[in-house]
């Protein structure tokens, strides 16, 4: 696909160039781009063109782990939609799983706007109804009930959190509003989730298989950081692969990462100790996606105890289980008859967590 070093530059030099961190320890210093997010997001997504010169995606799927800068991405991309595209009539939206959360890249955008000299003074930021008005464009954050209504014509949507949509009409109704623009763009961005039936879910299985090349769209952008699943979460060597950002407290005094690696230890230690934790940390820290919300039992202590139950030919057994979800016993009694004198065999197992042990003890005696 051919290539205009122009337009990469041009996106690259408005983020810059009028952008500004509004959080932490970055706050009010302009946005640096890593060179990852340089040369691996901006520039290919806003440089590759196709051969009418207009931008080639239409779609862009970027998924990281959590506190990675993609609500400050997200909100710089806004801003050069709406101000930098050269687009006329420019709608670009904010979206999310309800308005509260859609606020949140708007309000990065906003801050950024009031903190540029250029910017404050062409836009106008309308807090009450959670608007930007530049010329004849605007860029806005969307309520959640947004996907009952029609009529959008979309230049840009920045889809923030997408794992959390309920369903997939949001994405839709904005998604087939675009179709009236020359180079629209969403820009979806999405840790991993659980639901595989989810909307981010279908995205992410599409975005992989381009990566992939078992599926070819030119349309589509995707950017994915990742620890495999089969990777020992525990590995240090393997956070990297999800957060890009990450690195230590001297390498982000220096603009070289904004993630403390000590944050991740403290929460891998957590999930290490508490299983219900782990999929979160997975899911969170590590980009993982996983099959339920959280975890009762930590899967390796499972496969651990892969034991054959003693073989008890010809007899017919009943079982009883009674599960508990934090406190309780768990007990499982297996009764055996004897088909020639009927008579009983009982055999009983009773279970606690080890890690509270001690609280039963003092607490129940």
């Amino acid at each position: 696909m051919p290539f205009s070093e122009e337009k990469a530059d041009k996106a690259v030099k408005f983020i810059e160039g009028r952008c500004r961190h509004t959080k932490g320890d970055f706050a009010r210093r302009r946005f640096k781009l890593t060179d990852w997010q340089r040369d691996g997001i901006i520039r290919p997504l806003f440089g590759t063109v196709n051969e009418h010169g207009l931008r080639q995606y239409r779609t862009a799927f970027v998924s990281r782990a959590k506190k990675n800068g993609k609500s400050a991405e997200g909100a710089a991309i806004a801003l050069y939609l709406l101000c930098g595209d050269g687009e006329s009539g420019a709608e670009v939206y904010s979206a999310a799983a309800d308005r509260d959360q859609a606020a949140i890249v708007f309000n990065v955008a906003a801050q950024m706007v009031r903190l540029d000299p250029v910017l404050s003074k062409a836009c106008r930021v309308i807090d009450s109804t959670k608007r930007i008005l530049f010329k004849d464009r605007v860029y806005r954050a969307l309520s959640a009930e947004a996907f009952s209504k029609h009529g959008f014509n979309c230049h840009g949507i920045i889809f923030d959190e997408l794992h959390t949509q309920p369903s997939r009409e949001l994405w839709d109704v904005l998604t087939t509003g675009t179709r009236g623009r020359s180079q629209p763009l969403t820009y979806a961005i999405s840790t991993a989730g659980y639901d595989q039936n989810s909307i981010c879910f279908e995205q992410y299985d599409y975005a992989k298989r381009i990566l992939s090349g078992s599926a070819v769209d030119p349309s589509f952008f995707a950017y994915i950081s990742e620890v495999p699943e089969d990777a020992d979460w525990k590995d240090e060597s393997k956070w990297y692969m999800a957060n890009p950002g990450l690195g230590t407290r001297a390498q982000i005094e220096r603009g070289e990462a904004f993630l403390d690696i000590e944050a991740l230890r403290t929460d891998a230690t957590k999930a290490e100790y508490v299983p219900a934790y782990q999929n979160t940390f997975r899911q969170l820290s590590l980009n993982q996606w996983v099959k339920q919300h959280s975890r009762w039992l930590d899967m390796a202590a499972w496969d651990a105890c892969d034991e054959p139950l003693r073989e008890r030919t010809g007899r017919i057994a009943y079982a009883g289980l009674d599960l508990s979800s934090t406190t309780d016993v768990t007990a499982l009694v297996l009764v055996f008859r004897d088909e020639e004198d009927e008579s009983l065999d009982i055999e009983t197992h009773f279970w606690i967590p080890g890690e509270n042990i001690r609280e039963r003890i003092r607490r129940d005696r």
